[in-house]
């Protein structure tokens, strides 16, 4: 199983254990709340899970009630491509 990382801003209250492609518990990230003055989580999910491919994710993510949703690699694509610092942007 490969396993990808995105940041969010608010994480479900409930029922988080039936979300079948998370991988562990997702944690808060202390020093992204730091620069950005807010709660962020830090959640390792399923890259192979049918709901969590490029193109269906984010929606997934929302529909599961992810709010706020940076993916890793999304940033990482940026940096790459732009050739210059990253930057967040949330959704």
């Amino acid at each position: 199983m490969t396993q990808g990382v995105f940041y969010c801003y608010q994480i479900p209250l409930s029922n988080i254990a039936k979300v079948d492609w998370i991988v562990g518990n997702p944690i808060r990230d202390r020093e992204l709340e730091a620069e950005l003055n807010q709660p962020v989580w830090r959640v390792q999910y399923n890259v192979d899970h049918p709901n969590m491919q490029k193109f269906n994710r984010f929606d997934t993510c929302t529909s599961c009630q992810f709010f706020g949703v940076v993916f890793e690699d999304d940033v990482e694509d940026d940096f790459e491509e732009e050739c210059q610092e990253a930057t967040l942007l949330w959704h």
